[in-house]
């Protein structure tokens, strides 16, 4: 008996349609559709007779947003490395993917990230990611992704949080200090770390998900996005830091983390602002953002002034 739950943002036919064009299955071994969630895309839990998988269905603006050849191939090596789950299809140009879902897996939230188990397993997974030999082909650029989100906002008619033109600048001259006093590393990074981009199979294995924004970055960015998006407190920030860098941070590097933290908040809040002049809604998500990058580069303005590196 087959069970699709019909309120999803992609039609059931459409779903179908798909997999039936990917030649990956038949209709007659689906047992169910579930809506499975997303920001920048509608994912959805495809359930056979003998497996299941997740489809990722492409969001608005994202063929303008994702650098989807690049995602393609950074999809499959993380696969090949064992970080990511098993990648059975993903269209280049399109972004339409299939993965196989992982049995029983735990995604986690916010309120595991923090705790030690979880925050040691996340600081491997990352190291082991950052001193990978083999790297990505792209760069992942915040400012250049910021200037994109720009154009798309001032295209569609959409309209600029008060303040904005005022923080983008000094945002850009906290980035010159830091780059100028501290300096920029390489290596392949991920770059999107929300919690439940991270699951945990019963074997106790990490997998990350979604990498559709990975490639050459500096570390203290995957740092500073896990940090921010599952939102820790000073203290799990600074045991967090400690268990990625095998000692506790120094000073430079807190800073540099910290300056990722607000360029990423207000870069996402920006990325907001273009969906939702795109016809989307996300709330307070975009505002809050905002702010917190807000207060972040002034706690940023002061401590630049006070350090020489």
């Amino acid at each position: 008996m087959q069970t699709y739950n019909h309120d999803l943002p992609n039609t059931t036919a459409e779903i179908l349609q798909t997999l039936s064009d990917l030649a990956l299955t038949t209709e007659d071994k689906i047992i169910s559709v579930k809506y499975a969630g997303g920001m920048t895309n509608n994912n959805y839990l495809i359930t056979l007779d003998d497996d299941a998988w997740f489809l990722r269905m492409p969001g608005r603006l994202t063929e303008t947003m994702i650098d989807r050849p690049h995602e393609a191939i950074n999809s499959k090596l993380a696969s090949q490395w064992g970080l990511n789950v098993e990648t059975i299809y993903i269209n280049p140009a399109n972004g339409i993917k299939v993965t196989r879902a992982v049995d029983h897996a735990l995604t986690l939230g916010a309120k595991e990230a923090v705790q030690p188990r979880y925050r040691r397993k996340l600081a491997e997974c990352l190291a082991a990611l950052h001193q990978k030999e083999e790297q990505f082909e792209n760069s992942f650029d915040m400012f250049s992704e910021w200037e994109k989100y720009d154009a798309l906002i001032r295209s569609l008619k959409g309209t600029f949080y008060p303040g904005y033109e005022q923080i983008q600048q000094e945002m850009r001259a906290i980035y010159a200090q830091v780059e100028r006093t501290i300096g920029f590393d390489t290596c392949c990074c991920h770059n999107d770390l929300a919690p439940q981009n991270w699951i945990e199979a019963p074997s106790g294995k990490i997998y990350l998900l979604d990498w559709e924004y990975a490639g050459l970055n500096d570390p203290a960015f995957d740092l500073a996005s896990l940090l921010l998006e599952s939102e820790f407190g000073n203290e799990e920030a600074h045991a967090f830091l400690r268990d990625y860098y095998g000692r506790a941070a120094t000073a430079s590097e807190t800073i540099k983390v910290q300056m990722f933290e607000a360029l990423q908040d207000v870069v996402w809040s920006a990325w907001t602002m273009a969906k939702e002049a795109g016809g989307d809604d996300f709330g307070e998500y975009g505002p809050y953002r905002f702010a917190r990058g807000c207060q972040m580069i002034d706690h940023l303005k002061k401590e630049l002034l006070m350090k020489t590196f």
